[in-house]
């Protein structure tokens, strides 16, 4: 009886092994690319990914992607994404290769931020910021 349980266990063990292998969160398909920046998770639980072409948001079943677009000063400036930062009081900061965007929760969209002298760094890395500082911030029309 002990050897059949014994065996019944380690069956069961085996398989779920061989099942947890086969499972792939992030891959190529559902990605806007394979070559990810940085990875953050938000207030909400969303997971948001960086990539060298764009960003992604995985809300626990899909993804969806943000990119560039022409003419719409909702989306995200460009769209290698180096950094995404979510702060305490649930902003999502996203830095760009050549800027920083917050996303807006309420309509999906983007804000852009202007450097001064129309500067285009790369923000490698952002850090705490209250609401307060954030007027101190340009908008980018």
């Amino acid at each position: 009886m002990k050897i059949s349980i014994t065996i019944f266990l380690a069956f069961v063990i085996s398989v779920m092994v061989a099942w947890a292998d086969t499972g792939k969160l992030y891959t190529s398909d559902k990605l806007s690319s394979s070559l990810l920046t940085s990875v953050c998770q938000d207030k909400y639980g969303y997971i948001w990914v960086g990539s060298e072409y764009g960003l992604n948001k995985f809300d626990g079943y899909n993804f969806t992607s943000y990119h560039t677009s022409q003419g719409d000063t909702s989306s995200i400036y460009i769209n290698n994404v180096s950094v995404i930062y979510a702060s305490t009081d649930g902003c999502l900061w996203v830095g760009l290769s050549k800027g920083l965007c917050r996303y807006g929760y309420h309509n999906n969209s983007f804000v852009r931020y202007a450097f001064p002298e129309n500067m285009r760094p790369r923000v490698n890395a952002i850090f705490g910021m209250s609401p307060t500082e954030y007027g101190k911030i340009n908008n980018k029309t």
